[in-house]
This record gives C-alpha cells, sequence and structure tokens, in this order.
C-alpha cells in the first residue's frame, strides 16, 4: 500500500510551540486520530479522515496537509516543524541599497501651520488597498484638515489648490489634544454609510421670499432607518434597532442621534456652491446674507468669500468659504443647515448649485427690500462597527439600500499634540524615500518587543536565555564526563587490587624459577655424569 504522505507548515512563526508533534491513527476507530504535543503530552487535535485528500487539519500555528496515500489504524508519524529551521536560512539580499529603509508612505505639515500637531505614519497593514493602485501616488492623495483644536475631516488631495470631500465623507472627526489619536479608521470589518437620499441636499423650486432675516426648512422628510447587527460566523440576525429621523432634522441632529447608539459613529457636512453672481449696478444692490448674517453689498465671489471669513459670527458657527473666481463653496462643517438670502433688483441674482448637479438661480426681490430665501440640508456619513448594517424602507434621506463602503484606507496615522483650525497635514506615498530610515528604525524596535515565546522575551533576551542554557548544558555534560572518568579509574584500580597481574612480582617470580631450573638442569647433569662413570667402572 502507498503510505500517506504529509506536508506541513507554519502558518505564524511567532506563535509556533518548542516542541515536536506526533500524529497518532487510533487502532480502535478507523479513520480517527489525534496530535500530540510531545512537549508537554497534550492533545492539541482531533479529528477523523473524511475520506477525501488532501485534507488539512490546524493547531498551534501549524498546518498539516494529509496530501496522498494510504493512512490505517496504529501508523505514528512525528512532526518537526522546527528541524533544521535555522539551517535552511538563506541569504535574500547581499546588497544594502537594496535594502527599504523607507516608509512607503510619507505625511507632509504644512508650512503655514501654527499648531503643535505632529503626524506620524503608521504601518501598512492591507498592501492589496484600492488606494495603493495608482502608480506614484496614493489613488487618491488624503489631507487632515483641522476644523478646530478638537475636530478635523479627511479630504481627497488630488487637487492640492481645491481639496475636495471624499464619497463617503469623513468630516467632524474628534480630536484629543492631549492624547495619541488614529486618524484614520482602522478597525477591521468597519464601514461607510453616505445618507445620500433624494432629499439630501436638494435645492426647492424656487426660493422662499421673507420679510427679513430667517431660515426656512430644508425640505427633510421624516425617515426611519433599521441598525442590524449580525452574528459574524453564522450571518443570523443578532438585533435590530430602529432609528426614526424627525422631518426637517439638520445632518448635525442626525449625525449626533446616530452617534448615541452603539456601534454607529456619525458625522455630517453641509456643502453649496454659489456661481454667476451679478449685479446690474442699477437702483439697489445686491446683498446677501448667510445664515441670518448680513454681509452686505456684494460685487464678485471673491469679495463675499472675504466677507464670509471675516465674520465672526459665521467663524463661530463653522461656516467657511472659499472661491476661484468662479465658483464659492459655502461649508457648514458642522452640518447645520446653510441659508442663503439674496436682496436686490430683481435683475441681481447669484445661482446656488448642489453636489447632485441641481442649480438654482436665484433673484432680488425688487424694492420691497425682501429676501428670497433658500436653505440646503447637509449630508452624513455613518462610521459602522464590523457586522453593523444599515437599511430603510424609504429613500429620503438614507437610500433605502445605501453602499457600506469599507472604511479603512490599508494604513494607519496618527497624530500628538495641539493642532488649530485651519492647520494641514498631506499623506502620499513616499516617491523616493531620500533620507528616511523609518522601516530601520522599525526594525531595530524589534529588538526592544517581546515576541519569542510564552511569556514574550525580546530577541535579545531570547538569545541570552539560550546561551544560558547551551552553557549549563555543556559545562553539565562536561561535569558529567569528568565524573564518569573518576568512576572509572576507581573501578579499574579496584579490579586490579583484586584481580589484576603485578608486573614486578611476576618478573622476580620468572628470575627464581629460572635459577631454580638452571640449578635442577646442574644437578640433572651432575647426575648423568656420575652414571656414566659407574657404567665405565662395571664394564
Amino acid at each position: 500500500a502507498d503510505p500517506g504522505s504529509i506536508r506541513v507548515s507554519i502558518d505564524d512563526p511567532f506563535n509556533v510551540q518548542l516542541s515536536n508533534y506526533e500524529l497518532v491513527f487510533d487502532d480502535a476507530a478507523p479513520g480517527a486520530f489525534f496530535v500530540r504535543r510531545q512537549a508537554d503530552s497534550t492533545v492539541v487535535y482531533q479529528g477523523a479522515l473524511d475520506g477525501n485528500l488532501p485534507q488539512t487539519i490546524q493547531f498551534d500555528s501549524i498546518t498539516l496537509e494529509l496530501s496522498s496515500g494510504q493512512f490505517v489504524p496504529g501508523d505514528r508519524y512525528l512532526i518537526k516543524p522546527l528541524a533544521d529551521a535555522a539551517g535552511s536560512m538563506q541569504l535574500a539580499l547581499g546588497d544594502p541599497a537594496a535594502l527599504a529603509f523607507a516608509s512607503p508612505l510619507r505625511g507632509d505639515t504644512a508650512g503655514g501651520n501654527v499648531g503643535s500637531g505632529k503626524l506620524q505614519i503608521g504601518e501598512v497593514f492591507d498592501k492589496d488597498h484600492p488606494i495603493f493602485d495608482a502608480a506614484g501616488a496614493l489613488s487618491p492623495p488624503l489631507l487632515v484638515r483641522f476644523l478646530s483644536p478638537t475636530s478635523y475631516e479627511i479630504l481627497d488631495n488630488s487637487d492640492p489648490a481645491n481639496p475636495k470631500a471624499l464619497d463617503p465623507p469623513l468630516t467632524q472627526l474628534p480630536y484629543d489634544p492631549k492624547g495619541q489619536n488614529q486618524l484614520l479608521p482602522s478597525k477591521p470589518g468597519e464601514s461607510l454609510v453616505a445618507f445620500a437620499g433624494s432629499q439630501v441636499g436638494g435645492l426647492p423650486a424656487s426660493a422662499t421670499v421673507l420679510t427679513g432675516l430667517g431660515e426656512v426648512g430644508n425640505g427633510y422628510s421624516q425617515q426611519v432607518v433599521t441598525l442590524t447587527k449580525t452574528d459574524p460566523q453564522t450571518g443570523s440576525v443578532v438585533s435590530t434597532d430602529d432609528l426614526t429621523i424627525a422631518a426637517g432634522s439638520t445632518a448635525r441632529e442626525i449625525a449626533a442621534m446616530l452617534s448615541a447608539t452603539s456601534g454607529i459613529t456619525a458625522s455630517a457636512v453641509t456643502e453649496v456652491q454659489i456661481t454667476d453672481l451679478v449685479d446690474n449696478g442699477l437702483g439697489a444692490d445686491l446683498t446677501v446674507a448667510v445664515n441670518g448674517v448680513l454681509l452686505g453689498s456684494v460685487t464678485s465671489l471673491n469679495e463675499l468669500a472675504d466677507a464670509i471669513a471675516a465674520d465672526p459670527s459665521l467663524q463661530e458657527q463653522g461656516i467657511s468659504a472659499r472661491s476661484d473666481g468662479a465658483t464659492l463653496t459655502l461649508v457648514s462643517a458642522s452640518g447645520e443647515n446653510v441659508t442663503v438670502q439674496v436682496a436686490g433688483d430683481l435683475t441681481d441674482s447669484l445661482t446656488l448649485r448642489n453636489a447632485q448637479g441641481q442649480s438654482l438661480q436665484v433673484s432680488g426681490a425688487g424694492p420691497s427690500g425682501d429676501y428670497r430665501t433658500v436653505t440646503v440640508g447637509g449630508t452624513v456619513s455613518a462610521l459602522l462597527a464590523a457586522e453593523h448594517s444599515l437599511s430603510s424602507g424609504t429613500n429620503a434621506i438614507m437610500q433605502s439600500t445605501p453602499p457600506h463602503a469599507r472604511a479603512d484606507f490599508g494604513f494607519l496615522a496618527s497624530m500628538t499634540g495641539a493642532p488649530v483650525t485651519g492647520d494641514t497635514f498631506a499623506i502620499d506615498l513616499n516617491g523616493n524615500g531620500i533620507g528616511d530610515n523609518r522601516n530601520a528604525l522599525a526594525l531595530a524596535d524589534l529588538n526592544q518587543q517581546k515576541l519569542i515565546g510564552q511569556p514574550g522575551l525580546s530577541f535579545s533576551d531570547s538569545y541570552a536565555e539560550l546561551v544560558q542554557f547551551v552553557g549549563i548544558q555543556s559545562s553539565q555534560s562536561q561535569v558529567n564526563r569528568d565524573a564518569a572518568g573518576t568512576l572509572l579509574e576507581q573501578s579499574i584500580a579496584q579490579r586490579e587490587s583484586i584481580s589484576g597481574v603485578n608486573l614486578d612480582e611476576e618478573a622476580a617470580n620468572l628470575i627464581r624459577f629460572e635459577q631454580a631450573y638452571n640449578a635442577s638442569a646442574q644437578i640433572i647433569s651432575v647426575a648423568r655424569d656420575v652414571f656414566n662413570i659407574l657404567f665405565d667402572v662395571v664394564r
């Protein structure tokens, strides 16, 4: 019969036990087997042949593949996973210049930053993440921008002159200036859901006329969303939680309600663009108000952006604006509604645009001095813990079955210190890696980590223990050898004292016996001569 063939592979070298193993097939139960760890005689696996080879079994970070042949009752196999481990090591690189001492990513601090925030790029834990698909750059490059000393957002930095929100957005993320903060989502299984229902950020069919500064509704209707938690092993539903979004809620209020629910961390942002600002130069001036703050007469988008940036009340609300001369982007970083009001002649106007591509021209209300008013609601991004999902029966603020995007970026980034509002930090691929030895430092730091055995030991401590163990064993062997040699000498001496031969005594006896022999020969010779004489006389 063809004997069974087994292939051994190590899954995690840091958790392999310092032991050989024995694979034993039961005499009494055909097909049944168990694996015993010889170091402590513990059975670490029990199973039975399923009739299909190859068959794999796993234990103690080791995988055995019963690949072919026949395994019969009574068979025993000695598994030595660490045999010849040192002897099989080979030199992979012979050129020091080929060593990857630089980290694949870099973080750049903007020159205009005034805070003390310090960005640190951590490990890449998933090199196959889509963000690494492009050659020579992240896809997309990232920008960390602080909205306040205690909050920040992550932006798409593909165009450094005009960073834009990610899809789904990551904004209003909390920051603790007194500790170390993980800037990017990194927990396995986390997902992002953008609330992108039909009403989100919507523009009305026409502006509402108000006699003074005020706000109209954002058009959001009531919606019930369901948070579902499933069992990661079976996929069955563990729990559901219905969350009611009230009609007219701001994105900030929706995010706060979601964040109060276990398994969800939500953020909000409101964004609307203003284009085509026109003041006909006749009659009343074009006058603009934002979120109840009258900004006065404006003649260009740049002038309007400067007026918004200079107003402390809008700054306190988290309202900001940036303009390239053709488009002004108005942002509420907290997710509050954005209300734009326009007064002036009927031919004075500006155009509002939202993220869905809708546009609405808003003109002045004429000599009455009334304001044509538009209120735009924001969007919400929900960061869901693993095994959590959102759904709804309607498609108002959140889609009924929204996409759940992967939350992490495949690498870690952290920050310490106290950044201030407006500080920015860019993250991209580390092109040439000049002067960057973070990987080398990380390798050196391995010497301080307790990675060997249970409980953990550092490489230095483990080597010291190995040297100590070998020294003790060598010394003990030498002592045992010397003791055995002494016992041997004593045994020989004792044997010799009982049954041994004394060479000096034997030599003396030989001389004595020789002399006796010679004397006897002389006596015999004299006797022979006497007999001969007697015989001659008789004759």
